[in-house]
């Protein structure tokens, strides 16, 4: 499946998700899941897309913007602030592994990571002194 299909797909998903709901708890919200984990883990399907169509992670603001429509709601908590993407970093399961994304913060109090073995967790800032950026912070 290339890029486009895939992105394709995904807003005929987020279309009729829109027009008919989909689930959770009623207001709005996602149930059991914190929105700096479920961005994360949009910010690991865009990367995982890309690597599948054989293009090179986002580098600079400006080439995350070109995906801001197929990937919302990573795009959102970027904005906000709440959430910030190392660029050019990926998803390669390297070892030992990379932060590719945190929420904002992070670094200093704890909170979720995306690293470059594709996982997303919470972390302590202990923990995430130990792990390296596998990208360029962008600036605050």
């Amino acid at each position: 499946m290339t890029f486009m299909q895939t992105a394709r797909h995904f807003l005929l998903l987020s279309f009729f998700a829109t027009l008919f709901g989909c689930g959770g708890s009623g207001d709005g919200r996602v149930v059991d899941e914190a929105e700096e984990q479920t961005a994360l883990k949009d910010v690991a399907r865009m990367l995982d897309d890309l690597s599948k169509a054989g293009e090179k992670p986002p580098a600079t603001p400006a080439d995350l913007e070109k995906f801001a429509m197929v990937y919302p709601y990573a795009n959102t908590l970027m904005r906000t602030k709440k959430i910030e993407y190392f660029l050019g970093a990926a998803i390669d399961g390297s070892s030992p592994p990379k932060q590719v994304a945190r929420q904002v913060g992070a670094d200093a109090s704890g909170g979720w990571v995306l690293l470059s073995n594709g996982e997303v967790k919470k972390m302590t800032a202990d923990e995430l002194k130990s792990i390296p950026l596998g990208g360029k912070a962008t600036k605050k």
